[in-house]
């Protein structure tokens, strides 16, 4: 961003980064309740990186100790009497209420879903004899429950939900899974991990070499294959015999 003004400010909202503004304008979006002290980070020049709009000096209005004992606004953010502000990175992903799916909803949401999508059809199938087509409606309706899960977990970990068309884009997709299914709430801000996210990227990252590697093996075994006569020829007898078998339309 070297050709950001020196007074240029940004907060993001559910994922969207909005901006440049000035202080004097985030102030006022501040007044009419646009940013959440917990869950929105901002960030201007000269910051090594995000931090939650609360932790922002002069963005948000500072309680005295006298005022503390008076009620307290839900999202206001905590002050001490020193004047300090949750500043510790590691909180961001532990106790901000951040929006979307958290890693363990979204496990249970796609195990559920899985299940329904594979019972469902079953169940419903007999019933449903002369009229097979609205069967169609099943799947349909497991793909886009399945966008809208992936949409609010990508807003889970701090990404534009317009994220989840990266899955459909080869190797993007495995940085895009590795955000869904390890990353704690917040990540792309504070980029730390806990300990059931480091367990998970092992097993990910595990699970990845072992797919590419043998992949890799798969397609040695074709180049190899290709140059000897009788395993071509094989090739070529197996797919005679599967056309000969293949039931007349």
């Amino acid at each position: 961003m070297s050709d950001v003004p020196q007074d240029a400010w940004f907060y993001t909202r559910e994922g969207e980064r909005i901006g440049p503004l000035t202080f004097g304008d985030l102030k006022i979006r501040v007044s009419e309740g646009q940013v959440n002290p917990r869950t929105d980070m901002v960030w201007t020049v000269g910051m090594e990186a995000w931090k939650p709009a609360g932790e922002i000096e002069g963005l948000f209005e500072r309680r005295t100790a006298e005022d503390a004992k008076g009620p307290q606004l839900a999202d206001t953010p905590d002050i001490d009497e020193s004047g300090d502000s949750d500043s510790d990175g590691n909180r961001m992903g532990q106790n901000l209420e951040w929006p979307g799916f958290g890693r363990g909803l979204y496990f249970v949401c796609l195990i559920l879903l899985g299940v329904a999508a594979g019972m469902i059809p079953a169940l419903v199938a007999p019933f449903a004899k002369g009229y097979e087509q609205f069967l169609l409606v099943i799947p349909i309706l497991v793909f886009v429950i399945t966008i809208w899960l992936v949409v609010k977990r990508l807003i889970n970990v701090g990404m534009s939900g317009w994220w989840f068309l990266g899955s459909c884009v080869p190797l993007l997709n495995f940085w895009v899974s590795y955000r869904l299914w390890v990353c704690p709430p917040g990540y792309a801000y504070h980029k730390k991990l806990d300990g059931i996210g480091i367990f998970l990227a092992i097993l990910y990252w595990l699970g990845m070499l072992v797919f590419i590697a043998s992949v890799a093996g798969l397609f040695m075994i074709v180049v190899k294959g290709a140059g000897d006569p009788q395993l071509r020829q094989q090739v070529l007898d197996f797919m005679k015999k599967a056309q000969e078998n293949a039931p007349a339309r």
